[in-house]
Order: structure tokens, then sequence, then C-alpha cells
């Protein structure tokens, strides 16, 4: 009895777990080093993870490449060739990523250009674009077309892309459990 109340209640908590959002907070920077950031926050900022670049130290070896072993050509073609799979990968596709949403966007950029014709084409689609883009997200971002030397683009920008896992179950599971992809699996195992 207490072993079904215990895994009853830890099935709950991955459930529960599954509905806390994973933010990915993206940061740009013109004058910083590296000029693009990613931070993954989860459990409503407790847990934060950025994605790092590993660097080796001169003393250290190189590791070994083991040797893994490819499936055939043969094999792929097999899978990517099943009738209907294409569409339940995009069916999965489509629907995992309509539930991305874009919780907050904001950023102040500057277009350097340096001849004026170009500032002015640009000053004047970012005019015309204007009542409509403020009535959307992208209001708190400021792009100021400007002159100078030579073009660039200068400022800074931030996005913060929220999801929530459980909201992908339902698209994973209609996945797995159609038929292309029993073939799919089906044709990968067999040797």
């Amino acid at each position: 009895m207490w072993v079904l109340i215990v895994l009853s209640g830890l099935v709950v908590l991955f459930v529960l777990s599954l509905c806390i959002p994973i933010d990915a907070v993206l940061e740009w920077d013109s004058t910083k080093q590296p000029r693009m950031r990613l931070r993954l926050v989860w459990l409503f900022g407790l847990i934060r993870f950025s994605p790092r670049r590993k660097t080796r130290t001169k003393e250290e070896p190189p590791h070994e490449k083991k040797v893994k072993k490819r499936p055939s050509l043969t094999k792929i073609l097999k899978i990517v060739t099943i009738e209907g799979l294409f569409g339940k990968v995009a069916a999965l596709v489509k629907s995992s990523l309509r539930q991305i949403r874009i919780a907050d966007i904001e950023g102040d950029i500057r277009l350097e250009f340096d001849d004026p014709a170009d500032a002015g084409l640009v000053y004047a689609l970012l005019g015309a674009a204007y009542p409509i883009v403020r009535y959307t997200r992208l209001n708190r971002v400021s792009i100021e077309p400007v002159l100078g030397d030579e073009i660039a683009i200068m400022g800074n920008a931030r996005a913060v892309i929220r999801l929530q896992p459980i909201r992908l179950v339902v698209p994973a599971l209609k996945f797995i459990f159609s038929r292309p992809a029993f073939s799919a699996m089906k044709t990968a195992i067999a040797g």
C-alpha cells in the first residue's frame, strides 16, 4: 500500500514539474563579448543554466573518439520513404512550435548607415510599419536609423521565450503511437 502511495506521489510530482514553464532568455548586446547569450530558466528562476563552449586546457590531451556504428544508407532511405512519416513529423513540429510563447521582448537598436539615402529608406519603411507594430509585442523595440562612418548594428535586445513541457505531451504521444512512427521504429530496430 505504501509503495502505491509513494509511486502515485512521484507521478503527481513529475506531472506538476512538467507544468512549470521553461524560459529561454536570449540577450544581445553589441558592446559585450560574446554578443549573444542564452540562458535557460526553470522553476520560476531557481534553476538557471547557461550553455557554454568547452575550452580545452593545453595539458589536457584530446579525448579519443569512439567509433559509433552508423546506420546504413539503405536503412535510412527505408525510414525516410515510409508513407505518411513526413506528414506526421511536420504535424509534430507544427504543433510543438504552436506551444512556444514569446513572454517578453524589448530592445534599443541603432542601424548605422554611411549613405543618407539608405538611412532615409529604412526610416521610411519603419515609419510606415509603426502603426501596425505598436499594437503588437514589438512596441517595446525601438529601431533608429542613423548616419555613421560605416554600416553597423549597435544596441541591445532581450527576448524571453516560454514553453510549458506538459503541452508537448499530447503532440508527442500522437506522433509516437501513429502507424508511420511504428513502421519507422520497426525498420530502425530490424537488422
